[in-house]
């Protein structure tokens, strides 16, 4: 049979033990160990089709050790597009006249026409990226040369996954034991929101902060969400590691939580920088459009007093109290004039403003920046005194920030403590970004997306960091 569209990539484990090419016959004689896969790598090689024949490994009967004699060839279409032979035998015993064949069991499953390597293909593209089911069926024909209806691409993730991922995870687990990664005692924690048909969930996640070993993860509905729900994740996560530090946000309900645990808070700097300028931000656009109006203003005042100019266009001197056209048109251009420099003046004011602002936010930022403790709390003072004399927005961020500014410069006193909760931020981006927040319909999808992509997340930022 002629497989109708071949490969453009070679995707086989080519483990070949015992191969033998016949060029004159074009014939192939492989034996059972030997990966399916390699089947197509040959066709794209040769150019052509040669027949294949899977012979059995050990050509004694396993019934009574006798040697074994061919006995014709069954017909199995592999990945149901490439025509194969599965060789048969029978026992030269008289007594035992065993029938017996080459398995490919080690490659392809029971009743099954596609490789193993085929029905994984659609997890392995899952762990990539989120596609749909009809994309993943293109690229494993494009792939493979294997044409799979997107229904059974379905299936085959649905049937395999378990299996899949837990043997995925149990070989990154050995991996990470191999290479002696442990967590370090500080860590990054932090909630994702999203949803699961119109279920609103929260994914709770802990990370260690210097090898980004992922420790713990789960999701809940928001109905079961509480402050004792974020203590016994973070409890059982935790319980017989090493733990020095919990990077995290504003949340009320962490300080004591952190304490309980006999951990250090640090408080994400980004976040308080972020809520802070969502206030400075949204003054900053209301002066801007402000300042905007008025230029518009002052140019169509500008555009009147000129056409006012020009109807009085060869006539100078003072004007005469008889002539009301001149006098009117005078007290207009007048009052135009004196718009103007009102329009200019909330201008300056509106941009004194803005200028204010920044400098404020320049010397918040510089004091998260501090070197030492002694500094920051330096900077922190000159920004509390006089603290009813600063722009409101200002004035308010600092009398927040006086609550808990312990805890949100625990990482100047200590360098392993990030500064920011940005890997975590990070990590949700990467794993479960925004577009996919909505798209699952089944608990089950998105526990096999989240676990690809931890999976995925160890390899790429974990294993090779250490490696």
């Amino acid at each position: 049979m002629t497989n109708k569209k071949p490969s453009l990539i070679s995707t086989c484990d080519v483990d070949v033990n015992n191969c033998f090419v016949d060029h004159k016959n074009k014939r192939i004689d492989l034996n059972e160990d030997d990966s399916p896969e390699c089947v197509m790598l040959f066709d794209k090689l040769l150019k052509e089709e040669y027949k294949v024949v899977y012979h059995l490994s050990n050509k004694k009967c396993p019934f009574c050790g006798f040697k074994l004699n061919k006995n014709g060839t069954d017909e199995f279409l592999l990945n149901k597009v490439r025509e194969l032979r599965i060789q048969k035998y029978v026992c030269k015993d008289k007594e035992c006249k065993s029938h017996i064949r080459a398995s490919l069991e080690k490659f392809i499953d029971k009743h099954c026409n596609y490789t193993k390597l085929v029905r994984e293909l659609g997890l392995i593209l899952a762990g990539i990226d989120h596609l749909s089911y009809e994309k993943k069926a293109e690229i494993i024909e494009l792939m493979s040369g294997a044409k799979v209806e997107r229904s059974t691409v379905h299936f085959h993730e649905k049937e395999l996954a378990d299996d899949y991922l837990a043997k995925k995870e149990k070989e990154i687990a050995k991996m990470i034991e191999k290479l002696g990664i442990e967590p370090e005692g500080v860590y990054h924690y932090d909630e994702q929101v999203l949803w699961v048909s119109t279920h609103l969930k929260l994914r709770m996640t802990i990370i260690d902060a210097k090898n980004n070993l992922i420790i713990n993860e789960e999701v809940v509905d928001s109905e079961d969400f509480d402050k004792h729900t974020i203590k016994k994740f973070l409890k059982g996560s935790l319980d017989g590691l090493k733990l020095e530090a919990i990077i995290t946000d504003g949340h009320q309900a962490y300080p004591s939580i952190i304490e309980a645990l006999g951990a250090i808070q640090q408080k994400c700097v980004f976040h308080k920088m972020q809520k802070l300028m969502k206030k400075v931000n949204k003054t900053i656009r209301r002066s801007n459009r402000k300042i905007k109006r008025n230029e518009e203003q002052i140019e169509k005042n500008k555009q009147k007093i000129k056409e006012f100019k020009q109807k009085n266009h060869g006539k100078k001197g003072r004007i005469n109290k008889n002539d009301k056209k001149r006098q009117k048109f005078s007290k207009r251009i007048k009052k135009l004039e004196r718009e103007n420099r009102e329009l200019r003046a909330e201008i300056r004011e509106c941009k004194s403003k803005i200028k204010e602002l920044k400098k404020y936010v320049d010397k918040i930022s510089l004091m998260f920046k501090s070197k030492t403790k002694e500094t920051a709390m330096k900077r922190f003072q000159k920004l509390n005194d006089q603290i009813d004399e600063k722009p409101k927005e200002i004035a308010s961020f600092i009398k927040n920030l006086a609550k808990d500014i312990d805890s949100t410069l625990n990482h100047i006193t200590n360098k392993n403590i990030p500064n920011t909760n940005n890997k975590l931020e990070g990590y949700y981006k990467i794993t479960l970004p925004r577009y996919l927040k909505r798209k699952f319909r089944t608990d089950k999808g998105l526990d096999i997306k989240l676990r690809l992509n931890r999976i995925r997340w160890t390899e790429r930022n974990v294993l090779k960091m250490a490696a």
